[in-house]
């Protein structure tokens, strides 16, 4: 890695007047708020005491991996299956693909389980589902109530065998897909910067886009090469299954076997390489604004590289900074700061804020490095550096502790976070990668933030993209 500029830089072990530095708490992805890890022990379901948060892992007769989680006193049961593969495994003439497959492959018709559409859903599912598509990995989340358990089991272990798609089902799948893209790239500004960011990174143009939203690359798409994609993308063999909730009194390993031992499994694998970024500045009209607002996103050193860890240590402080400096997001911005360190970790995204003459993208730099990019004298203490660090531990495979347990006792979409991001550790590199990668975390002790300032505020690292009032 090429060093950058130094500056000088003051490392306290007390915190500086004003506003304290503190993490943020960004939709429980990359921080949760500041309590202390809680121990995991054996619980009922998976072999040990009912009251305690377990986690284990095993191998099917098959191959395929299993992991589970035991949340105590919860209300709900995520099951969770993962697929290597994403967004950006799109042929560039036919973006959309991927999520018109994953589609096709959570509501087709397969063996004794019926056809669904997304309406029936929230009655079928009444405690949750989730379709979520990442730019290397396909996720499929259901929910279920105790009771639901072994049949919500037995319905994704016959939709792992192979679905079935007509003309009809494939047509309401891209009208469901071509909708949600509409949502995601041309609804809320907000939304609108963090989908759209990484897909101008990667290089995609507004003829890319309106591809993207419209599907118009997909039109002769036919039910029979649908059949072929998707039977193609999901084979049970490349599958993990993820299952976390309160599982006391289940006979889980001897239900899990029974259904998904018959399958084609197998060990994981890693995911695709996503789309490689490249530096870039734009500004585009944007219908719903009164005011320029934008996204500075940073690229990543590889997470597999030795520094991402005090990478990741300093993006956080800056996150909080962030939060300090600028103020809440005012609409249509919902967050300062977003870094998914398991879902994208090649981009983290910083939204400054602009003024109303702010007309060119390289204002999001500009305001960037005036407010937190560009702090010699910044004081951080080892305290802060700690919470920070045991705030994220849960997420890269450390203990839960009782802040993320209360969520995931009572909300549902971190049930879901929880089963998605154990497979999706497991899937880059599994438990020894994340293992080191936290040892590193906690022995990088403050970052060198005059190093990490320059790489954030470096040019050629930073993806800029700016809306302007229509």
């Amino acid at each position: 890695m090429t060093p950058r500029a130094r500056r000088p830089f003051h490392v306290s072990p007390t915190a500086p007047a004003g506003r304290p530095i503190r993490p943020l708490l960004i939709a429980m992805l990359t921080l949760a708020t500041l309590m202390p890890a809680s121990p995991a022990r054996a619980g009922s379901a998976l072999g040990g005491s009912s009251d305690s948060v377990t986690r284990v892992r095993w191998v099917l007769s098959n191959g395929m991996h299993v992991l589970a989680q035991h949340i105590p006193d919860g209300r709900g049961i995520a099951i969770t299956v993962g697929y290597p593969g994403g967004i950006d495994q799109d042929p560039p003439s036919r973006p959309g693909l991927a999520s018109v497959l994953a589609e096709l492959q959570f509501t087709a018709a397969a063996g004794d389980v019926p056809e669904r559409s997304r309406s029936e859903m929230p009655s079928l599912r009444p405690s949750g589902y989730e379709v979520r598509l990442g730019r290397s990995l396909t996720l499929f989340t259901e929910l279920a109530t105790r009771t639901q358990v072994a049949g919500v089991i037995h319905q994704v272990a016959t939709r792992m065998r192979g679905v079935q798609i007509t003309p009809q089902l494939l047509a309401a799948a891209l009208e469901s897909v071509r909708a949600r893209h509409r949502l995601q790239y041309l609804g809320s500004a907000g939304v609108a910067l963090y989908n759209e960011v990484p897909e101008r990174a990667s290089g995609v143009d507004d003829a890319g886009l309106a591809r993207l939203t419209s599907l118009s690359g997909l039109e002769k798409l036919g039910a029979r090469e649908a059949q072929e994609l998707v039977t193609r993308a999901f084979p049970s063999r490349r599958a993990v299954v993820s299952i976390a909730g309160n599982l006391e009194g289940l006979d889980l390993r001897p239900l899990v076997e029974r259904e998904l031992g018959p399958l084609a499994g197998g060990a994981p694998q890693a995911p695709p390489p996503i789309r490689p970024g490249r530096p870039t500045l734009i500004a585009v009209p944007r219908a719903g604004i009164d005011r320029p607002t934008g996204v500075l996103g940073v690229m990543a050193p590889a997470l597999t590289d030795s520094t991402h860890p005090a990478f990741y240590l300093a993006a956080l402080i800056m996150g909080a900074q962030a939060d300090v400096r600028w103020g809440d997001p005012q609409p249509p911005l919902m967050s300062r700061f977003q870094y998914g360190i398991l879902e994208d970790p090649d981009l983290v995204r910083f939204y400054p804020p602009l003024a109303r003459t702010d007309h060119d993208p390289r204002a999001l730099s500009q305001s960037f490095r005036q407010t937190i990019g560009d702090m010699d004298n910044l004081v951080v203490g080892d305290d802060v550096v700690e919470s920070l660090r045991a705030g994220v531990d849960w997420l890269l495979g450390g203990s839960l502790h009782a802040a993320v347990l209360a969520h995931m006792r009572t909300e549902s979409g971190s049930l879901t976070l929880l089963t998605n991001s154990m497979i999706e550790r497991e899937m880059n590199g599994g438990d020894a990668f994340w293992n080191r990668y936290r040892r590193r975390l906690k022995e990088a002790g403050v970052p060198d933030l005059v190093y990490w300032l320059a790489w954030l505020n470096d040019p050629n690292e930073q993806v800029a993209l700016l809306y302007l009032p229509r």
